[in-house]
C-alpha cells in the first residue's frame, strides 16, 4: 500500500501539468493562425477565378447578367459532374485552344487590361456569389451561349431564358446522383467539329467551335 502523496510531488505534478498545458496552448495558437491564412488564401484565390470569368464573360452584362454567368459557375462547382472548385470550373480544359470551358482561359483574353470599374464591379459579384448573396437569375442553369451564335448542344438542353447577350440552359445536372457523368459536358469537351478558319470562328463560353445562323450576322 502506498503512502501519502508529498506536498513536494503534488507541486511537481501541477507544474508538469502547467507546462504541458501552456505549450498546448502555443500550439493551438501557433497552429490557428496557418488554417486561418490557408482558408483566406482558398478565399482569394477562388475569388479571383470567379471575379475573371465575371469580367471577360460578361464584363459588359447588366448586373443580372453578370450574376447569372456567376450562378452557371456555382451550379457547376456543386453538380458532382465538375470540377469541384470555382477555379477548377473556371479553367477546366483551359490548357487545350479548343478544349477549355470559358473561352478567355486559353483565347489570349488575359493579356488585356480591363477598365477597373468593370473590374471593381465583377469582383463585388463575385464576393456575393462565394458569400450566398446572390439573387437566383438562373435556376439550374449550367450552360450558356451567345444570343448571336447556334450551338448544336442548345436543342439538347433545356433552355432557362435569357438575359441581356446570354442564353442559359440547364443540362440537369445538379439533379444527378454525384459523379454522374453528363452527356452535354462530354460532348462539348470530346466530340468538336474542327473549324476550317479557326482565327476567324467565334467560340461558346464551353469551348466549342460556333458558327452564326444561316443569315444572321455574328454580331448584334
Amino acid at each position: 500500500m502506498s503512502g501519502p502523496v508529498s506536498s513536494s510531488t503534488r507541486c511537481v505534478a501541477a507544474i508538469a501539468l502547467v507546462s504541458f498545458a501552456s505549450s498546448h496552448a502555443r500550439a493551438q495558437d501557433l497552429y490557428a493562425p496557418s488554417i486561418q491564412e490557408a482558408a483566406q488564401a482558398e478565399h482569394e484565390r477562388e475569388l479571383g477565378c470567379m471575379a475573371q470569368a465575371i469580367v471577360y464573360e460578361a464584363g459588359l452584362e447588366p448586373l443580372a447578367g453578370q450574376q447569372a454567368v456567376a450562378q452557371v459557375i456555382l451550379n457547376r462547382a456543386r453538380s458532382g459532374v465538375y470540377p469541384k472548385t470555382v477555379c477548377g470550373v473556371v479553367y477546366q480544359g483551359s490548357t487545350r485552344r479548343t478544349g477549355c470551358q470559358f473561352t478567355f482561359t486559353c483565347d489570349g483574353s488575359l493579356a488585356k487590361r480591363m477598365p477597373d470599374r468593370i473590374t471593381l464591379a465583377a469582383r463585388a459579384v463575385a464576393e456575393d456569389a462565394l458569400q450566398g448573396r446572390l439573387p437566383d437569375r438562373v435556376g439550374a442553369a449550367t450552360h450558356y451561349h451567345a444570343s448571336y451564335v447556334s450551338p448544336y448542344w442548345a436543342p439538347s438542353l433545356t433552355r432557362v431564358g435569357r438575359i441581356g447577350a446570354h442564353i442559359f440552359y440547364s443540362s440537369g445536372a445538379l439533379n444527378r446522383a454525384p459523379g454522374a457523368r453528363d452527356a452535354a459536358n462530354v460532348d462539348m469537351s470530346v466530340r468538336m467539329t474542327p473549324a476550317p478558319s479557326a482565327d476567324t470562328r467565334p467560340f461558346s463560353p464551353w469551348g466549342l467551335s460556333l458558327l452564326p445562323k444561316v443569315g444572321e450576322s455574328s454580331l448584334n
